[in-house]
Parts: C-alpha cells; structure tokens; sequence
C-alpha cells in the first residue's frame, strides 16, 4: 500500500498487477476509491473486473457514474447483472447501448434471454440494434429467429432477417423459405 500511495505511474501499475496475482481485491478497490485520477481509477476498475471482483465494482459503480470503464470490468467479470444495471438505467446512452453488446459475450442462456428482453421491451432504435449485435455475438440464432417469427413490424422483421443472415446457419434458410412461403 505505501508502494503504491508513493510510487510514479509505472510503480502504481506494477503494484496493481501484483494485488492481482495475490488477489488483494480490496486493496485494488481501495485503489479504485482513492484514485488521484480517471486514468488511475479505470485502471483499478478493469483489475477488479479481471480478479471477478463483482461486489468491490458494484460499490463503487454506486459511488461513482458507471461508464465505459465499468462496462468493460463488468463484461471481463461476467456479471449480467452489472451490465444490466447501466443497460437499463439513465445514463450516457453510449455506455448503456455498450452494456448491452457486452452482454452478448457473457455464456449463459440468461445473458440470452436478456438480450432477447431489451430487443423487446426496448423502445430506443439504438439499444435495440445493440441488443441484435449482442445476440449477434452470443450466437443465439434461435432466440433471433423467435423474435423474427413474433414481430408483426416491418422494419425489425427486416433487421431481426439481416441479423440471422449474418450468423450463417440454418435458421436464416428456414426464416427465407418461410417468408417465401408467406408463413411467419
């Protein structure tokens, strides 16, 4: 700690690495806490992500205004419900329509069945197209040809379409023949 508190940037680092490696996430966090600067504070909170510190990011996302930085950690973690959090909440649209790609690298059938519950629920065209390329990323063909076969809106029938082509399997053929069929 007295490394750290006294030490140049590069010290700062080289002791964070090693809070990692010993799996001091409290003294990470604290490093988090007390950061003298942005950089020094997103730097402490992508090492919590890493360590899988979910409750140490969950306390300071309520001390300070999730980001960028928060998504990253919170994605690296695994935590869909930090994702969900600012995904869902009202700050910077940048940062929430990110959370919700983000989610797309988690590999649950939970973080699928989020993504698939903010296309729908979503009203805003941005979080929407997110939740598409998180579905994208997640590989979950099947929940993207459930919502194409659900949706009655021309314009999302085109998108949920384009997704399903992008992913390359069967689901894209059946939901072309069937269309061309005249079925859902």
């Amino acid at each position: 700690q007295e490394l750290y508190n006294s030490g140049d940037r590069s010290l700062r680092k080289q002791v964070l690495h090693a809070w990692l490696i010993s799996g001091s996430k409290n003294d990470v966090y604290q490093a988090a806490l007390n950061a003298k600067s942005d950089d020094e504070a997103n730097e402490a909170i992508k090492m919590l992500g890493v360590m899988g510190a979910t409750e140490e990011l969950r306390k300071l996302s309520d001390l300070k205004k999730p980001g960028h930085d928060f998504v990253d950690a919170y994605a690296i973690s695994g935590d869909l419900a930090g994702l969900r959090r600012i995904a869902e909440g009202n700050g910077d649209i940048g940062a929430r329509r990110e959370a919700v790609r983000k989610i797309g690298i988690i590999d649950s059938s939970e973080a699928r069945a989020a993504l698939r519950e903010i296309y729908t629920k979503s009203t805003n065209a941005e979080l929407k197209r997110a939740a598409l390329d998180g579905m994208l990323i997640s590989g979950d063909e099947q929940g993207v040809l459930t919502l194409y076969r659900n949706t009655q809106n021309a314009d999302d029938k085109r998108d949920l379409l384009r997704t399903l082509s992008h992913m390359n399997g069967d689901a894209a053929l059946e939901a072309i023949d069937a269309a061309l069929e005249g079925k859902q």
